[in-house]
């Protein structure tokens, strides 16, 4: 267990205690009955009457000719390219490879290289280890082909996995892969482990408290994981492709799902044949169909909800009731990071594991009803609002609190939101913010730019 993870659970225990409170005495008289602007569910969303988005023609046959780690490399997305030349297996699905390989004589053929990593070594025995968490979370990295690759093994494991496809192997070149151990604050270095290839696969390597064992498919059985794997990726995306909608409830009005859906068909795909063949490809075109098409559905959202919506919204969270306004947004980036720099540190969101934002909007919540006073929680829960921007050309992003500061009154808030993508509103015409708190509480639509 990391210690993020401790921190999230006593984090949670508290805010369940904190809840229940609530519950005993209530902070906010809430009105069950919506107002005449509060949004309807058949409102809210925009379900495709079209027919599924279709794969593109073309056959799964396999490259006539071997591809080789460069070319992967150079057909990465743009938004991959420079971290290796081909993604990494899942670790459940890397075991699963692991397990089924047989051992067999090594071949001149490319294949998929599955290694497997095994720890003696308990770095954590200080803090951790009061929590019976000795165990390490394991990072690996090995240089293939002149690409580093890097694998994440799971949390509290002495195992861990790193594949690589498109390779040969070299008897005279060994395998080497070097261990850490991550934490909240970094990693521990536990050295690295070297296994050269011999005769036969699996081989292994042993040193400092580790043993490394790699194996090699390829030839037949690899083909018949690669259907089957295709088949797998095909079912999962055909099932996005029929159902592709627009809701303001959802973020990016749905379209994260359509992402996520496509991230991990398309990195499941490159973790086993690299990113330059014509099967990934073909399913990475598919996947740009999907998108296009729910451009066109957010379009028709952005279109009713911007004719209805105004420069003010309610947004109720579980304890109050507010009145947001979107005030100001900045794309630039000295702008950016001068505001942020402003915000005094007591009242920033951590950056742990997040980019500093592209854009940054200002945002202000006043209490709704003038004789109530905000709940303990108010703040809290301002700042676990997620706010989608949605441009009139069906362009959606996702933004997050990044700051929260609640006046000296206390009866408003000022809310900071970033987002890592340019979101100027569209030249095709005004754009939407999405302000979705907590569950239950329903998504408010506020106009912007307003006016």
């Amino acid at each position: 267990m990391t210690r993020a993870r401790l921190v999230i659970a006593l984090g949670a225990a508290a805010l369940l205690a904190s809840t229940g409170c609530a519950k005993v005495k209530r902070w906010v008289k809430r009105d069950p009955t919506p107002s005449s602007g509060d949004p309807t569910p058949t409102d809210t969303d925009s379900r495709s009457r079209r027919p599924p988005v279709r794969m593109p023609d073309g056959d799964d046959a396999a490259p006539a000719k071997p591809l080789e780690p460069a070319e992967s490399a150079k057909a990465a997305p743009a938004g991959v390219r420079g971290a290796g030349y081909a993604p990494v297996l899942y670790q459940t699905e890397a075991a699963q490879v692991f397990a089924a390989t047989p051992p067999g004589p090594v071949t001149d053929a490319p294949g998929l290289l599955v290694c497997k990593l095994e720890t003696s070594r308990r770095p954590d025995g200080g803090f951790k280890a009061l929590f019976g968490t000795s165990l390490p979370d394991l990072d690996l990295e090995a240089v293939i082909a002149g690409y580093r690759v890097d694998a994440h093994g799971p949390e509290d494991r002495t195992v861990a996995y790193l594949t690589a496809p498109l390779v040969k192997l070299d008897r005279k070149a060994p395998i080497t892969i070097h261990v850490f151990d991550r934490d909240e604050l970094g990693r521990d270095d536990l050295d690295s482990v070297p296994a050269t290839p011999r005769d036969t696969v699996p081989f292994e390597g042993v040193a400092e408290g580790h043993t490394l064992t790699c194996t090699h498919l390829s030839g037949a059985a690899f083909a018949s994981r690669v259907t089957a794997r295709i088949a797998k990726t095909d079912r999962e995306l055909g099932g996005v492709a029929a159902n592709i909608s627009a809701s303001i409830s959802e973020p990016r009005l749905g379209r994260q799902m359509v992402e996520s859906a496509c991230e991990e068909g398309e990195r499941s795909l490159a973790a086993w044949m690299g990113w330059a063949d014509a099967r990934v490809a073909r399913r990475r075109a598919w996947c740009e169909a999907m998108r296009a098409r729910h451009r066109e559905v957010a379009r028709e959202v952005v279109d009713r909800e911007r004719a209805r919506a105004s420069a003010a919204a309610t947004v109720a969270t579980s304890h109050d009731r507010y009145e947001a306004r979107a005030e100001k947004i900045s794309c630039d980036p000295a702008k950016v990071a001068r505001e942020l720099g402003g915000i005094h540190p007591a009242h920033r969101r951590p950056l742990h594991h997040r980019d500093e934002p592209r854009c940054l909007l200002t945002m202000r919540f006043t209490l709704a009803d003038a004789d109530d006073a905000a709940s303990p929680l108010s703040e809290m829960l301002l700042g676990k609002l997620a706010v989608t921007f949605a441009r009139a050309d069906g362009e959606t992003s996702e933004g997050e609190v990044y700051a929260t500061e609640r006046d000296p009154g206390g009866r408003a808030t000022t809310v900071w939101v970033g987002t890592t993508d340019d979101v100027t509103p569209s030249p095709a015409g005004a754009s939407i913010l999405v302000v979705r708190p907590m569950a239950p509480a329903t998504s408010a639509v506020l106009a912007w730019p307003p006016g």
